[in-house]
């Protein structure tokens, strides 16, 4: 999922910067890489934090997660909105 992500963001860059010259925008995205490449001790110790006040296991979670892609729905489908996305979440699944 990583690798994917970061086509999507590095396509995203070029996109920005060279179809629609929004210089602002490509430099946010990689202003950001940029932080997380200088940061890792903070998000590991972050991510730590999180972990130990959970409260829910991913088994319950998972369900309840939107399946396909976002990406997909938004550009090609045109889905703008969350109301829009056919999910209907499955509540009892993970709960056994």
């Amino acid at each position: 999922v990583l690798a994917i992500r970061i086509f999507l963001d590095f396509s995203n860059i070029f996109f920005a910067a060279f179809i629609r010259f929004n210089f602002s925008h490509a430099y946010a995205i990689i202003k950001a890489y940029v932080w997380l490449l200088f940061h890792p001790g903070m998000i590991l110790e972050k991510r730590k934090d999180v972990q130990e006040i959970r409260s829910i296991p991913d088994k319950y979670l998972w369900p309840m997660l939107y399946r396909k892609s976002v990406v997909k729905d938004y550009f090609i489908k045109g889905n703008k909105t969350f109301r829009s996305l056919s999910f209907l979440p499955d509540f009892r699944r993970g709960t056994s």
